[in-house]
């Protein structure tokens, strides 16, 4: 209720839908979009996840940061999952085209051409 209860200045930026809605950010929405980055490149991302956001979103200063506070949703919790997130993605990627090119990938087949 807090969080609706705000309104942010626009700072006239807006994100585009895929239908062509477009929605107005607040200066705070970019903050977080530009946190979250910054937060991603330090682990040596390209791009941020909502994970790098829900970061930037209880760091001091963002309106968002007491509430979800409150709930435990810290700094120090969001580094941990960050952390744990990043390691098992070292362990779960696999590199399908230097399996594809040491023939270790079974063929796929469309059945959409088959039926």
């Amino acid at each position: 209720e807090q969080a609706r209860s705000r309104r942010a200045a626009n700072v006239d930026f807006d994100f585009v839908a895929q239908d062509g809605t477009r929605v107005p950010l607040g200066n705070e929405m970019l903050e977080v979009l530009d946190e979250g980055l910054s937060i991603a490149q330090a682990r040596g991302e390209d791009w941020m996840d909502s994970e790098d956001a829900l970061a930037a979103m209880c760091q001091k200063g963002i309106s968002t940061a007491g509430l979800l506070q409150k709930r435990g949703i810290t700094p120090t919790a969001i580094t941990s999952l960050l952390v744990d997130t990043a390691r098992a993605r070292q362990y779960t990627t696999r590199d399908l085209v230097a399996l594809a090119r040491e023939g270790e990938l079974r063929p796929v087949y469309y059945r959409q051409d088959l039926l």
